[in-house]
């Protein structure tokens, strides 16, 4: 099964990007992002909402989730918290390395990247919504990481950072780090060490 899913995510993967690549024309979807992002930017505390949400998939704000769950891990659960750490590292890093590698390849540019100073690499995939999902793949009966993932996702959108492919991408990224770290069953060889 799990060999299934990551032969079935990667399918998926190569299909998005393929797709990704043709698509020239973002016309339609490129006037309805700016549309949004433009209802957004004259909403100060909306903007503010979805930055705020938006930021919790940065770094620092991955770390401090990192944090909760390994403390949820260790109190509810009595899990071992060391090897949850490393698995969710290994993970996140599987899933910000093929973000990379697709961004620098595929250059997809980003909605309104001509309304944006401060975003300056490629759209797709989204490499917020990879980080969010490559945790909640891990925990996928948590409600609230698939919440706390589709807000993410959404606010990227609102902001004007993505098209909906690429929080898509972002989505299934993170779902294939998952998958390799759960085929290569990196748990056994953490407990080896």
């Amino acid at each position: 099964m799990k060999r299934k899913n990551l032969i079935i995510a990667t399918i998926i993967m190569i299909f998005l990007s393929v797709l990704c690549r043709l698509r020239m024309e973002y016309a339609l979807e490129q006037t309805f992002i700016i549309s949004i992002y433009k209802v957004v930017l004259s909403t100060p505390l909306l903007y503010e909402v979805a930055s705020l949400i938006s930021m919790t998939a940065e770094v620092l704000g991955v770390c401090i989730i990192l944090l909760v769950i390994t403390v949820y891990e260790q109190k509810v659960r009595k899990g071992d918290v060391k090897i949850t750490l490393i698995e969710l590292t290994i993970t996140l890093s599987i899933a910000m390395i093929i973000a990379l590698i697709l961004k620098t390849s595929l250059k997809a540019p980003r909605p309104v990247s001509s309304y944006h100073s401060g975003i300056s690499t490629y759209g797709f995939p989204s490499g917020h919504v990879a980080r969010c999902s490559s945790i909640y793949s891990s925990y996928r009966k948590n409600k609230v990481l698939l919440f706390w993932t589709i807000l993410v996702a959404l606010s990227r959108i609102m902001l004007g950072a993505h098209y909906i492919i690429d929080v898509v991408g972002g989505y299934i990224v993170g779902y294939l780090a998952h998958c390799l770290v759960r085929v290569r069953n990196i748990e056994k060889i953490i407990r080896s060490l």
